[in-house]
């Protein structure tokens, strides 16, 4: 091969990478605009996850059962109920009394048992006799 067939299919070969660079670069460019989009879809949808009641547009029911913490990330280790200003306990100089435990605790109680109604015991036809000798009832 001489050295102008060597140089015209170096040239051929060069312009046909330049062309392949170009492609490439395009696609590059294409992916970087949607990495983009994909990282502020994301950052949204974190933005979004970290809402709850007190600091988005969204209802009591959705926060969970989880409790608020201050740093967000651990666990809450106090009650998120409000401390007061009384302290907690009896009265100075009052003495604590509980009921003590009983042998038999039922012992002296008898059960509520209401009594028989009178119309079981009566045949069908004394039923009957009692609903219509009732009395009507006025308005």
């Amino acid at each position: 091969m001489t050295y102008a067939a060597e140089s015209a299919d170096l040239a051929r070969r060069v312009a046909a990478l330049e062309a392949e660079i170009l492609k490439r670069d395009g696609i590059i460019a294409g992916l970087r605009t949607e990495n983009a989009l994909q990282a502020e879809r994301t950052a949204e949808l974190q933005r979004h996850l970290g809402l709850n009641s007190t600091n988005g547009r969204k209802p009591l029911s959705g926060d969970g059962f989880s409790k608020p913490t201050a740093e967000g990330t651990r666990a809450r280790r106090r009650s998120t109920r409000n401390t007061g200003q009384r302290r907690s306990g009896g009265q100075k100089g009052h003495r604590a009394s509980t009921p003590a435990f009983s042998e038999s605790p039922n012992m002296g109680r008898t059960p509520h048992r209401q009594p028989p109604c009178r119309r079981v015991s009566l045949s069908p036809a004394e039923q009957a006799r009692i609903h219509l000798d009732s009395e009507p009832v006025s308005l």
